[in-house]
């Protein structure tokens, strides 16, 4: 126990130690949109408005390219409490990335049962630079808070196999709730719990399975109708080049890119266009390719060697589904 509030502790110094030059930043981009030219968000009390008026979400034409009424609310509490002081909302912003560290070590350890491991891994998430626009902009607040809810409800998902305790599952799909409704990301859930419980969990019969997997299913329905009845659009622009198919082979090379900044996070940008691919015989697209295919054959193979490592390749296809284009962003 000592040594697990050692890493934790140790884990909150590092994030705040990286990230601890963002505080004194200013608003900035979408920032003016989302909260200072924004008059609902400076009432708490406008709640309900979030989750029902597009026109809550920001200010002019960004209130009809997002539905996340919690983040806009956590927005609404930032205001009443540090009105356009900046620093509030970057700590806030700060704060919610350092839990994320916390439940990435927690949720390691939880699966791989290898302390060093999951301290490695929160200390890789809590400074990896390609985390800078999600925790650094005061409007990168929904990555930060949708993840919060997310790795939290996962996380007691998890306890709740092994402790078999039914409110620990109930409180892990309200959790999950939240984090649908703080940002779209979310809808990934629910195949991340299937991968774990094909990896870890121990067997039971399917009605059991289903029983267990049902309500996230149906709370990441409930979220896509409510998100369709308040902003009936999913789409945010026309495929790439006009074509499905440029989509597709575009973000095949994106993919590979992603990877590749795992390891070696060089000249990040926040809106670095990637140029448009149109055949699979490029060569950045075969090369990235060859990175996906080494990927998924690295699951494969370490499935039975390292399971848990095998189960973190898969979270990283699972969990970047959403932003693949598949309906284009």
């Amino acid at each position: 126990m000592k040594f697990r509030i050692a890493a934790v502790l140790f884990i909150v110094a590092v994030a705040f130690t990286v990230y601890s030059n963002s505080l004194g930043g200013e608003f900035s981009w979408d920032d003016e949109y989302f909260i200072v030219k924004n008059p609902y968000v400076r009432n708490p009390l406008n709640i309900k408005a979030f989750f029902t008026d597009p026109s809550a979400a920001a200010f002019g034409d960004l209130a009809g390219d997002v539905y996340r009424p919690l983040t806009v609310f956590s927005f609404s509490l930032d205001y009443a409490l540090f009105r356009l002081n900046t620093f509030g909302y970057h700590s806030v912003n700060l704060l919610f990335h350092t839990l994320n560290a916390i439940l990435v070590f927690l949720i390691f350890f939880a699966v791989g049962k290898d302390f060093f491991v999951a301290v490695f891994a929160a200390l890789y998430f809590a400074a990896h630079p390609v985390q800078t626009e999600a925790v650094s902009w005061i409007s990168g607040r929904s990555n930060v808070l949708f993840l919060f809810f997310y790795l939290a409800s996962f996380w007691l998902y998890i306890r709740s196999r092994r402790r078999g305790r039914a409110a620990l599952l109930a409180l892990s799909c309200v959790l999950f709730a939240a984090s649908l409704f703080s940002k779209e990301m979310a809808v990934t859930l629910p195949l991340v719990i299937i991968i774990y419980d094909a990896y870890f969990g121990k067997r039971s019969p399917l009605v059991n399975k289903l029983g267990r997997y049902l309500p996230y299913t149906l709370l990441a329905g409930v979220f896509i109708a409510a998100r369709d009845l308040v902003l009936p659009r999913f789409s945010q622009c026309a495929w790439w080049g006009d074509s499905p198919y440029y989509t597709f082979v575009t973000m095949v090379k994106v993919l590979g890119q992603y990877i590749m900044l795992l390891a070696w996070p060089a000249k990040l940008c926040a809106y670095y266009f990637v140029p448009i691919s149109v055949s699979l015989v490029e060569g950045p697209v075969l090369l990235s390719m060859a990175i996906l295919s080494a990927s998924i054959a690295g699951a494969v193979y370490l499935y039975r060697r390292n399971r848990t490592a095998s189960f973190a390749i898969l979270w990283f296809f699972a969990t970047i589904l959403p932003v693949c284009n598949i309906i284009p962003l």
